[in-house]
């Protein structure tokens, strides 16, 4: 008798795990023989800044504590309500971000106090 795992079905294969592999396809599609284009280089923030328009945006992953959280929503919501702001919370913690870091430069030993502090 088999034995009964559970699977992700995003991971599941699609085929089942005894079925033979497909032989490679006789002939290989024809090569693109005109030459490539050179990508473009990326744009400056020096030009992105005079185009009027933020650099593009990158997606990354922080972990925050509950509290922090909470914390967010709440002055998100308050922005929103009472100021009237069309913020999201993206920017709340990218100007946090850019206050730190100009702090850091600012006194670099007093950041890294704090930052000792509230570790535990």
């Amino acid at each position: 008798m088999a034995k009964t795992r559970f699977i992700n079905p995003l991971l599941q294969r699609t085929e089942e795990e005894s079925a033979k592999p497909m032989a490679p396809a006789a002939v290989a599609p024809p090569m693109d023989t005109k030459p490539a284009l050179a990508p473009a280089p990326p744009p400056s923030p020096d030009l992105a800044a005079a185009a009027g328009g933020p650099e593009a945006s990158v997606k990354f992953t922080f972990y925050f504590a509950p509290e922090q959280l909470r914390r967010l929503d709440d002055l998100w919501l308050r922005a929103k309500l009472q100021h009237r702001a069309r913020l999201n919370k993206s920017e709340f913690v990218r100007l946090a971000l850019d206050r730190l870091m100009e702090e850091f430069d600012q006194d670099p030993k007093a950041v890294l106090e704090d930052l000792g502090r509230h570790r535990a």
